[in-house]
């Protein structure tokens, strides 16, 4: 009886903590963050691989608040959503030039295109690396913080590349 009690209060007090904690992962068909004002389609079985939610105030690093990875076994994609502060004057890619994530080295692929999701505007910037791998970084603006829609596939899955355009292009921002 004692053994029982003890371990329904030591139960207990681990679910009594004030740590933060991360949102629970989910299989959504919609990506939706309140904080941010900002939903978007998940590609269609996309699996959630982590999500955070941003610390309160300046980001003045990059802070990781979503990715998802293709389940397709041929094709390793993946879409992260990033947030940073940037001034409004800062040239993004000049800015994603000296930031590179992923451990490897991005060769920009021709000048920014302008994009919309919803009528709201967004810079693609695209990039290429050695070993048959290419990235596209979709920036939207919400004042100082920037939203940083990233995503990296083959060379040649234009599959995925276009599931994560759709996702993109379907943001709504409140």
């Amino acid at each position: 009886m004692r053994t029982a009690l003890a371990l329904l209060l030591a139960a207990l007090a681990a679910g009594c903590t004030d740590r933060p904690r991360a949102p629970a992962l989910t299989a959504d068909a919609v990506y939706s963050d309140d904080k941010a004002g900002l939903r978007f389609a998940v590609p269609d079985g996309w699996l959630m691989g982590m999500r955070a939610v941003a610390p309160p105030g300046r980001l003045d690093k990059p802070a990781q608040l979503v990715r998802f990875q293709s389940p397709a076994a041929d094709r390793a994609a993946d879409l992260e959503l990033i947030a940073i502060d940037l001034p409004e004057a800062e040239d993004l890619g000049k800015y994603l030039a000296g930031h590179q994530t992923g451990g490897k080295s991005w060769t920009a692929a021709g000048q920014p295109k302008p994009v919309t999701a919803n009528g709201e505007p967004a810079a693609r910037y695209e990039y290429t690396s050695g070993g048959g791998l290419r990235r596209e970084v979709t920036a939207f603006r919400r004042g100082e913080r920037v939203y940083l829609f990233l995503t990296t596939f083959g060379a040649t899955d234009t599959a995925s590349r276009d599931q994560v355009r759709q996702a993109v292009e379907s943001a709504v921002w409140k």
